[in-house]
């Protein structure tokens, strides 16, 4: 085999051509390269297929000789080529010398097959390099690519331009070249546009890749945004319409989850699409200045038009920044280890679930309007980008020492909006960085001390794949971190994870953000999470920074105004500044209520209305919001408005809500169960540490013991959607799927419901008394409910994890009884805590003694299969300090639950493994003298 000549230093530049003829007879033409082309292309094929690679690069060699063979737009007639063609042609042709130069040598090193022993021999050293030329492959196949890329641009060009001028003259029974063009443009970018929208909406179902697929099929919208709005620099336009069309080439095979069988042929596009999309980001970054940007947008004068240009494609370009610094190889090969990502579920599910609970329904409906907050969120994008200097309308404090783009907090009253931006911004940032957010929420503080593990398993889950094994591998050095402190949990999995990453994981920004810090049940906590941050501010990199929300509320507030950070006021002082941002709302919501009524004309509601609303919002969004609500929902919408706008009706938040919570009691008919019905379900979602669903709401609401598991008489979720919560849906979300979380709109609601101040009304909810019955509730529903081997499994060797298992598990399982496992100590000890008249030990005692002595293996197996069993012991805990407070009388009970504890940690390796381990053989090794043993060895456990 003869090797490629060398260029000698100070030689012209030898053509391809020269280097497969041996000839020099100048410029080569576009089909003499493209003849060279083919020959170069066989050659490069057979030397794959003959070098003796080693055993685990295969695959790279079959990924660079299918690159190699995709030629198929090799243009048929190169004889008439301009000379854009002719140099597209000849760097592919470059490309392919150097890669068949690299293959030759590649087969010096690990030897040809179908040679003799000693050829082999001579050869084996290379042969325990266990990347085996692997980079070599990939490098060659990713220069091939991008010469075929460009290429295809050049072809795609020159077709289009071809077509335009086609029609030398004008007549009446041809189409002018411009509306040509434009008819071909609109085709291609429609066409696009569907496969895009088809893309992000299938992304969420896509393991591993589907986050970054639904990147670059957000970035393909943008640009076709970008080409419909230019009308000037038809260059460019033509450049990006031919990167939006090979984009939406490759992200076609994705318009639905592909089946494992296509997994090859998925990770081949992942990587293909990975290179087109560093051509857009060359591209975009080469526009991205005023002067190009006028140049294509010529009727865009007007300042307001051109800065919404510049901000389009700056976003752009932090949007592929961050695709393009994406390791896609690893991301591909875990797409295809099936094995890693259920090792790597695992490892994230000793994080907790991770819910951040956005407002119950999806974040994108949980965001400001366009068009609101636009200068708040301007802000805040400065901010995170690093960009100095205080802005107008916001506080901003530094001294020297302090680090105040580390932390932006938020503060402002209930209702103006806190959580809507904070929403807003992980929006906003989803594709431009990685964020990760919690929402406290009051009443449900069941994961408060959970909030480093709720943002680290978040990250684990949308980071890259380098955060994300940084996360990973703190797990694996800490099995055992949920039960650990949060300080303990903030220093191993926020710092001493992301400490280490690699530069090039420095550079976009990670937010994590914490909403309604206020509402954490413990102030402490809140407290000292804040010191946290400032204490290791210097150890972690600068692109992570935290985005805080509160009510100004002390001692939070003393905490925060000390560290001297970043700070933006929601506070009614402005008041005035809301008021146009509320109106844009109004008048949005408006819209939509008009399109739904008979009633309503197309001059409802007149200006003078919506002045009176926004007035009377006095920039309250939370208001505006129920007031739509209240308008739209359960009755007249225009006998509603002017009820409001007319003075008889509420003012006020709390007049409002007690104006709905009214009239939804009163439209009860009193002689049927729904009042009753009504305020247990108000009761319920006040008091729930854990999501409530309207399958868990009818679960609670059936009364136990008259009926089995399958089969419920009471409220059905129907009757809990159309009837029961019918008129109180202006402030509790009412999901369409009974398994989604039913939630009250705003804190605001909550804190009115158990207000003392609202006693003698039907909807007040005494919260002790709420925890008290549900508590009561939960023991006899578990009671009733749960029985060993409660999901009929047989095989021992399968792990809770099988999918198998957890079909049983979704099967035989529902989800009230998850909850009242989960629930029913909290609830035990908030009851307990609450003045009560009544004595709760002589209350709660019997019951409890019941299910203490004979379902706690039952209780448990069901925590261990819905992989809850660090929950479990941490309310076995709990319960036995209650006891032992609660009253000298419950030592017995009090130690059993501590031998439940000693079981579990003895036995936490078989019993996290498969739940049917808790019977085989766990039971049977606990020591003789305890109660555990007395109550639940083979004689004495309860079926």
């Amino acid at each position: 085999m003869n090797n490629s000549p060398d260029t000698s230093a100070g030689q012209a530049p030898v053509t391809a051509l020269d280097l497969n003829t041996g000839q020099n007879p100048g410029r080569a033409t576009s089909a003499d390269i493209t003849e060279s082309i083919s020959r170069m292309r066989n050659d490069i094929i057979k030397l794959i297929g003959d070098i003796a690679w080693t055993g685990n690069s295969k695959k790279a060699a079959q990924d660079l000789q299918h690159a190699v063979e995709d030629f198929t737009v090799l243009p048929d007639d190169a004889t008439q080529s301009s000379t854009e063609l002719q140099e597209a042609l000849e760097h592919l042709s470059q490309v392919l010398v150097q890669v068949r130069k690299r293959l030759e040598e590649a087969s010096q090193k690990y030897g040809m097959k179908n040679k003799g022993k000693i050829h082999r021999l001579k050869h084996l050293p290379a042969h325990f390099d266990r990347q085996g030329g692997i980079q070599l492959m990939e490098s060659c196949r990713e220069d091939v690519r991008g010469a075929m890329d460009q290429l295809k641009t050049t072809l795609r060009n020159r077709n289009f331009e071809d077509t335009c001028s086609t029609v030398p003259v004008q007549t009446q029974q041809q189409r002018p070249a411009g509306r040509e063009k434009a008819s071909n443009r609109e085709s291609i970018l429609s066409s696009a546009q569907i496969v895009f929208n088809a893309v992000e909406t299938a992304s969420g179902m896509i393991p591993i890749v589907g986050q970054y697929l639904g990147g670059a099929a957000k970035v393909g919208s943008t640009l076709i945004g970008m080409i419909e709005g230019m009308d000037g620099n038809q260059d460019l336009a033509k450049r990006l319409e031919a990167r939006v069309e090979s984009i939406s080439g490759y992200l076609h095979h994705f318009q639905r989850p592909p089946p494992e069988d296509q997994k090859e042929e998925s990770s081949k596009k992942v990587l293909d699409l990975q290179v087109q999309l560093r051509l857009v980001e060359e591209e975009i970054k080469s526009i991205n200045n005023q002067s190009a940007i006028k140049r294509a947008f010529r009727s865009a004068d007007h300042a307001d038009t051109l800065k919404q240009y510049l901000d389009t494609i700056r976003t752009t370009c932090e949007e592929l920044q961050l695709l393009v610094g994406l390791n896609t190889r690893d991301l591909v090969v875990e797409f295809c280890d099936a094995a890693r990502q259920s090792v790597q579920r695992e490892l994230l599910n000793v994080l907790g679930d991770g819910q951040y609970g956005a407002h119950g329904h999806s974040i994108e409906s949980a965001s400001c309007l366009p068009g609101t907050r636009v200068q708040i969120l301007e802000r805040i994008d400065k901010w995170v980008r690093g960009e100095e200097g205080p802005e107008p309308g916001s506080t901003e404090r530094k001294e020297s020492g302090t680090t105040s783009n580390r932390v932006l907090w938020i503060r402002g009253m209930a209702g103006l909006g806190k959580s809507t931006i904070a929403t807003t911004v992980a929006y906003r940032w989803a594709l431009r960085g990685t964020y990760a957010l919690f929402h406290f929420r009051r009443g449900q503080n069941a994961k408060d001390g959970l909030l480093a593990c709720a943002l680290a398993r978040q990250l684990g889950e949308r980071g890259s794949p380098e955060v994300r094994n940084a996360i990973l591998q703190a797990v694996r050095d800490h099995p055992s971190i949920i039960g650990e402190r949060p300080e303990e949990q903030f220093e191993i999995l926020l710092v001493n994870a992301m400490r280490n990453l690699p530069s090039s994981q420095t550079t976009c920004p990670i937010l994590l953000i914490i909403d309604a810090l206020d509402e954490c049940a413990e102030i402490n906590t809140a407290v000292k999470f804040v010191q946290l941050i400032a204490e290791y501010d210097l150890d972690l990199p600068p692109n992570i920074k935290f985005i805080l929300t509160t009510r100004p509320e002390a001692p939070l507030l003393h905490e925060l105004e000390s560290m001297k950070w970043r700070m933006e006021t929601l506070d009614l002082p402005l008041k005035s500044k809301a008021d146009p941002d509320v109106e844009r709302y109004l008048r949005s919501r408006f819209a939509k209520v008009k399109g739904g009524h008979a009633r309503t004309t197309e001059q409802w509601p007149s200006e003078e209305s919506i002045r009176r609303l926004v007035e009377q919002s006095e920039g309250v969004f939370q208001w505006a919001h129920t007031a739509i609500d209240y308008i739209q929902r359960g009755g007249d919408p225009v006998l509603r408005l002017e009820k409001l706008i007319t003075g008889s009706g509420p003012r006020g938040l709390d007049m409002l809500y007690s104006e709905i919570l009214s009239q939804a009691f009163e439209n009860k008919d009193q002689s049927t169960n729904d009042r009753h019905l009504l305020r247990r379900s108000l009761s319920i979602l006040v008091a729930a540490p854990h999501p409530i669903s309207l399958d868990v709401l009818a679960y609670m609401l059936a009364p136990p013991g008259t009926i089995d598991s399958t089969h419920r008489k009471g409220a059905s979720t129907d009757d809990l959607r159309n009837e029961i919560l019918l008129n109180a849906t202006s402030l509790v979300f009412v999901p369409e799927s009974a398994s989604d979380e039913i939630q009250l709109m705003h804190t605001s609601i909550r804190d009115f419901l158990a207000d003392d101040g609202q006693k003698d009304k039907p909807y007040f909810v005494d919260l002790g008394g709420a925890h008290r019955e549900l508590a009561r509730d939960c023991i006899r529903l578990m009671e009733r409910d749960l029985r060993e081997n409660i999901c009929s499994l047989t095989d021992l060797s399968l792990p809770n994890s099988h999918p198998d298992v957890q079909d049983a598990v979704t099967q035989h399982i529902s989800a009230g009884l998850i909850y009242c496992c989960r629930a029913w100590a909290l609830h035990l000890m908030e009851g307990g805590r609450r003045n009560c008249p009544e004595d709760p030990v002589a209350m709660k005692l019997n019951d409890l003694m019941i299910f203490s002595t004979e379902r706690i293996l039952q209780w448990v197996e069901v925590m261990s299969l819905t992989a809850r069993l660090h929950e479990a012991f941490q309310l076995a805990k709990n319960t036995e300090m209650w006891l032992k407070e609660l009253s000298d009388q419950n030592t017995d009970v009090a130690t059993l639950w501590n031998d439940t504890q000693r079981w579990m940690t003895e036995f936490w390796e078989p019993i996290t493994f498969g739940a049917l381990h808790i019977y085989a053989s766990t039971i049977h090794f606990c020591p003789l003298t305890t109660r555990l043993w007395h109550h639940y060895h083979a004689g004495n456990a309860k079926p």
